[in-house]
């Protein structure tokens, strides 16, 4: 069973537990449990947001290290033409070490990017998929029809 039929069943029981509190409570403590549902509907939805700009901000990061990444193989080339020109010379040597560091620094702070993005981003892609799930809605719809039903009657 996969995550939202997990949080469908549990949408569902939580729709049947609430008839059964409807049928055995006040008109008054149905309210207030109606405004903490919708007080939570409302914090869930900003957490939504916010996972979003953070996953936003991470792809936004990623890019800005592939461009890093772009750039330091840039200057690579040209450094290892100098190197190329200065054959005769001790220079030529350390141009070199220093073109295949720069380019090491870069790979590699790249792929620990890449890894810490993978790792991060994954969950909070699946987070914000779970939340935005058409069968949470549809249980948000059946309890909140259970609630005007209820009150209809009172």
């Amino acid at each position: 069973m996969d995550a939202g039929a997990n949080e469908l069943k549990t949408l569902d029981e939580l729709r049947h537990d609430m008839l059964n509190i409807m049928a055995n409570c006040s008109y008054q403590k149905i309210q207030k449990y109606k405004a903490f549902i919708e007080q939570n509907d409302q914090r869930i939805g900003q957490m939504v947001k916010q996972i979003t700009k953070l996953v936003e901000l991470f792809r936004e990061f990623r890019r800005f290290f592939q461009n890093k990444r772009e750039i330091g193989e840039s200057i690579s080339e040209p450094i290892r033409n100098i190197s190329a020109l200065a054959q005769n010379m001790e220079l030529n040597v350390m141009l070199e070490k220093f073109a295949d560091l720069n380019k090491i620094l870069f790979e590699n702070s790249n792929n620990f990017l890449e890894k810490f993005l993978e790792i991060t981003l994954s969950p909070l892609d699946q987070l914000i998929k779970s939340f935005n799930s058409a069968e949470i809605e549809i249980c948000k719809k059946n309890v909140d029809k259970a609630f005007r039903a209820y009150e209809a009657k009172l």
